[in-house]
């Protein structure tokens, strides 16, 4: 296994949540990241949703630089989201 992605698709919105996407140690710099990230896309897509909303820590520099490469945006900084 290289990676993983965990989406939530709510009933009452067309929007998913990309809850969490990991890529091994072993598979980083790869692709497999961006590959994750459009079968997300394509899935969400294949079941009639609009938009994906993503969670990134501010630090997280490579999860950001990720998303931009894939055309995301930032909307809001929410503070203390995370409790750590």
């Amino acid at each position: 296994l290289h990676g993983d992605a965990i989406i939530s698709f709510p009933a009452r919105t067309r929007t998913v949540h990309l809850l969490s996407l990991v890529v091994g140690p072993h598979a980083r710099r790869r692709g497999v990241a961006i590959a994750l990230l459009s079968a997300v896309e394509e899935d969400a897509i294949a079941r009639g949703y609009r938009a994906i909303r993503l969670d990134v820590r501010t630090d997280n520099d490579g999860a950001r630089r990720l998303d931009g490469r894939a055309g995301y945006r930032s909307n809001a900084l929410v503070p203390r989201y995370y409790e750590d």
